[in-house]
């Protein structure tokens, strides 16, 4: 909306280029990498204890999003991702005050979402009461893409920073 200099945003891997939306005039951009998106769930879950999971298994589930990614799960068809698997899930928000609460929340029998590098930085790798995981049948993955602000682009420090970041991403991706 052009109230941030620099946002990193995604699309779910699986949506062809050609229907994700153009960037809007005086944005630029470039992808940061692509990332495996775990499942997340509490001990109050009825499959917590269950050692693999499949779609099937999540018929019926309720995901719980934070708000600035529930609206890009409705955009990019996750719901009908899980439909042509043989699940029917139900995506639903509330408010949080950031993504700390929301790492830190009871999930209770619904589920949670979690891009792989934050699993360590909230520490849900280390909680008894929290399990991230992968389904054995399908993998959620989103490519992130770093938006900025063609002032943003012009300014000296602005052009710096957008040129290391490039070399950054394009190292990382090449040594996958």
């Amino acid at each position: 909306d052009g109230t941030n200099d620099i946002v990193v945003a995604g699309y779910k891997s699986y949506v062809p280029e050609e229907q994700r939306t153009e960037l809007a005039l005086g944005v630029q951009g470039f992808k940061l990498c692509t990332e495996e998106i775990k499942l997340l769930m509490t001990q109050d879950n009825p499959l917590f204890d269950k050692p693999s999971l499949t779609v099937r298994d999540l018929d019926g589930a309720v995901f719980m999003l934070p708000p600035d990614i529930y609206r890009s799960y409705l955009r990019d068809g996750v719901v009908e991702q899980f439909l042509n698997q043989g699940a029917h899930i139900t995506l639903r928000t509330m408010d949080f005050n950031d993504h700390f609460e929301y790492n830190v929340y009871n999930f209770q029998d619904m589920f949670g979402i979690v891009p792989t590098t934050l699993i360590s930085r909230f520490g849900i790798d280390e909680r008894k009461e929290y399990r991230a995981f992968s389904l054995a049948d399908m993998t959620l993955s989103t490519d992130f893409y770093a938006l900025f602000s063609d002032k943003f682009v012009a300014s000296e420090n602005g052009a710096l920073l957008v040129q290391e970041m490039k070399r950054l991403a394009e190292k990382s991706m090449s040594q996958l």
